[in-house]
């Protein structure tokens, strides 16, 4: 009996040692493992790509958009379709063109230069997950989780930006296993800094499939924090 315990309590501690071994490896660490998942190729710096999304929200028709992503040429274009309407971006460097309901607008406003250019930053950022995670004014904090979040047993990191690019604070998700992204999430912060717990959203990523070389996530499930109230699905269409 008393080998018996001293079994169970070596065994214990092992167990101990591993679970703290397991989070000694760091936040860095671990978004090089998922970028080595989901760009193995090492072929995100010379993407070139097209692809349709359909957006579907509870009671508002279902948006198709078609995404161009071209960052060798630095180019990006968007044309979404609804119900009656259709809008469509287009970028070239600093050139903004904008055709609203079939009618090419010479002189651009500022505000839909400014729609184009965040149109072009929300889907390369999100599409280019978690390769994003090395561009320039990124903090990747030290720390490490290791949680269970939505069925997703994941390590859990925190992301900030420099002021000049960003105040959100995020947190994203990676399966312990493969390292694959699995959910991001972002909260909106007040002029301290501070986090508002109700504000922001969070994303359950789906059914990687391969996009010239890179594991883009097929579907995207949109959820608010404050309620987890379902907001929106996209899904990646042929």
């Amino acid at each position: 009996m008393k080998h018996s315990y001293l079994i169970l309590i070596v065994f214990i501690c092992a167990q101990a040692n591993s679970q703290r071994d397991s989070l000694q490896i760091s936040a860095t660490e671990i978004v090089e493992k998922s970028i080595a998942y989901h760009d193995p190729g090492n072929n995100w710096a010379t993407f070139d790509a097209s692809f349709n999304v359909m957006m579907q929200m509870p009671e508002k028709p279902d948006r198709l958009s078609k995404i161009e992503i071209n960052l060798p040429e630095e180019i990006f274009s968007l044309v979404t379709t609804t119900v009656g309407e259709s809008t469509s971006y287009y970028i070239k460097k600093d050139s903004v063109n904008v055709i609203k309901e079939g009618k090419f607008i010479e002189v651009v406003s500022a505000k839909d230069r400014e729609r184009a250019m965040m149109m072009k930053d929300y889907y390369t950022y999100l599409y280019g997950l978690p390769m994003k995670l090395k561009d320039k004014g990124t903090i990747i904090h030290d720390q490490v989780e290791k949680v269970w979040f939505w069925n997703i047993n994941a390590y859990k990191i925190k992301v900030t930006y420099t002021s000049e690019v960003g105040s959100d604070v995020w947190y994203f998700y990676f399966d312990v296993d493969d390292y694959a992204l699995k959910a991001y999430q972002f909260f909106k912060t007040n002029e301290k800094g501070e986090i508002n717990e109700d504000s922001g959203e969070y994303i359950l990523i789906s059914n990687p499939k391969m996009i010239d070389g890179i594991k883009i996530p097929a579907e995207r499930n949109w959820y608010y924090n404050k309620n987890t109230w379902f907001l929106a699905s996209d899904t990646i269409v042929d």
